[in-house]
């Protein structure tokens, strides 16, 4: 998927085994184009029979199909037209930032930032 992003410039979505969707955007710097990762997420609400093909592709994973129930029911739904309106938004809002600004503010988004925080806040207790 990044790959696809990266040689396209376009973005991308993909349904992983579980027939979860992930996405890809591009994000065109100075230094070149960075790959805006999403996703575990449904487009719109199972039906049962959606529900029981998605339990089938897993049921190797969890063979409780209770858990995987329990656990399908937290999947976000967000709308296909959500998706590219965040898209869009979070694209004017990088291309009206600085390169530095650009790059903090994604890294913001992986919680890259809150990682090293926490990091740096156990490695200062020592």
């Amino acid at each position: 998927m990044i790959e696809n992003v990266q040689k396209t410039g376009q973005a991308c979505f993909h349904c992983c085994h579980a027939g979860l969707v992930d996405f890809a955007f591009p994000v065109s710097i100075k230094s070149g184009t960075i790959p805006i990762i999403g996703g575990q997420f449904l487009f719109e609400p199972c039906t049962e029979a959606q529900e029981a093909e998605l339990i089938g592709r897993v049921r190797d994973l969890a063979p409780d199909s209770r858990d995987l129930k329990e656990a399908l029911k937290a999947v976000p739904v967000i709308p296909l037209q959500t998706i590219k309106s965040i898209v869009a938004f979070v694209l004017v809002v990088l291309e009206q930032s600085t390169e530095r600004e650009a790059l903090e503010i994604m890294e913001r988004m992986s919680g890259r930032q809150e990682e090293k925080q926490e990091n740096s806040s156990a490695s200062s207790a020592f």
